[in-house]
């Protein structure tokens, strides 16, 4: 179950509305405009005191996970020096996208894989830098600004061509 499912569940309305607020802040400021209209949704149900649905949350899950998928397609085809000799192309992206897809399901088993992960890379290179920060984010749990420093990440596989 999601961080913000059981807040919902349990009733952390405040903080459950903290948290679609920052997301839909955080989709607009990328234009993933259909994430932030589903996290506002969610945002105003809370604050006018009606029910989130099982229908708005599968909503913005599908959104978010549009999202992790495009930054996937957009991210997929180059891999950087500091992997190139540790970690085959196909390896990086198999693990890259499973990372994700936990992430996007707020799975715990993310940081497992992000350990992999950083074990094949150059420990003074900027992604190791960059895949620091992700595992830092989610050791507390915090799986959306996990999900944007890991598109960070992947900005910079496309900055090795």
């Amino acid at each position: 179950m999601s961080k913000e499912r059981h807040q919902l569940d349990t009733g952390d309305l405040q903080h459950a509305s903290m948290l679609a607020h920052k997301l839909r802040g955080i989709a607009n400021n990328l234009s993933a405009w259909q994430l932030g209209e589903s996290a506002q949704v969610i945002e105003e149900q809370i604050k006018a005191k009606r029910a989130v649905t099982k229908e708005q949350v599968g909503t913005l899950r599908a959104a978010f996970a549009t999202l992790a998928d495009s930054v996937s397609q957009v991210s997929g085809g180059l891999v950087p020096d500091a992997i190139a000799g540790t970690i085959n192309r196909q390896e990086t992206l198999k693990l890259v996208q499973e990372i994700q897809q936990l992430i996007v399901n707020s799975d715990a088993h993310a940081l497992d894989l992000l350990q992999q992960l950083l074990s094949k890379v150059e420990m003074d290179s900027k992604l190791a830098e960059d895949l620091g920060a992700v595992k830092d984010l989610l050791e507390v749990y915090n799986f959306a600004d996990a999900a944007l420093r890991l598109n960070k990440a992947e900005a910079f596989f496309g900055d090795q061509s």
